[in-house]
């Protein structure tokens, strides 16, 4: 029997994230994301430069019994999201990743919106856990990094769609959560005439 191979991509790629409406809470804000593969590893850096103060953000050091614990409800607060999808296939994921807390949050979708209660909860057998691994590190005042490691074999629909060499995108997105004022959403493209990161348009990186 020939052994199938996944094709590997190493490369950093780079991105800069737009909010969706330019205000004087997110004009002082830079936010830069970047990705790489290695088989079915995927790396993911954000980082964050601006007067973090200005932020409902925790930059303290993080517990060690808080690192990597699955959250709630975070993307109210400041997060960063991941969306995960192929146009070949309408079933979607999304991740979840909180800097002040480092946890972490997951949803499958069925389809636009739909979401698939018994898979999000990795039960059923539809979608296995994601297996992970969330760093947070304030570098100084002013910036904010966070990386993500997510291993794709957690889904075997994910899993054939790289063995298969067909196309998956992702969506790479932000919640800043502004001491004053609205949170503002920010991505590397908007598509909607309202922030909508569940738009497979926005989703412009291929990996």
């Amino acid at each position: 029997m020939q052994a199938i191979k996944i094709r590997y991509c190493v490369t950093f790629m780079e991105y800069s994230l737009q909010p969706f409406q330019e205000s004087v809470a997110t004009k002082d804000f830079k936010l830069h994301a970047r990705h790489s593969r290695r088989g079915t590893k995927l790396d993911l850096i954000f980082t964050l430069v601006g007067p973090l103060g200005n932020l409902e953000l925790n930059t303290a050091k993080i517990p060690d019994s808080l690192r990597g614990h699955r959250g709630q409800n975070l993307w109210k607060h400041t997060a960063f999201e991941i969306f995960l999808g192929s146009p070949q296939s309408p079933h979607y994921h999304e991740w979840n990743f909180s800097p002040s807390t480092c946890e972490w949050d997951y949803f499958y979708f069925n389809a636009y919106r739909e979401k698939n209660e018994m898979a999000s909860l990795g039960s059923g057998g539809l979608v296995r856990p994601p297996q992970l691994s969330v760093e947070s590190k304030t570098i100084e005042s002013s910036s904010l990094q966070m990386r993500i490691y997510i291993d794709l074999s957690f889904s075997e629909e994910v899993l054939w769609t790289l063995l298969s060499k067909q196309k998956l995108l992702i969506g790479l997105n932000a919640v800043l959560e502004h001491r004053l004022g609205d949170s503002s959403l920010w991505a590397i493209k908007h598509a909607s005439p309202k922030a909508d990161f569940h738009n497979a348009q926005t989703w412009t990186c291929e990996i």
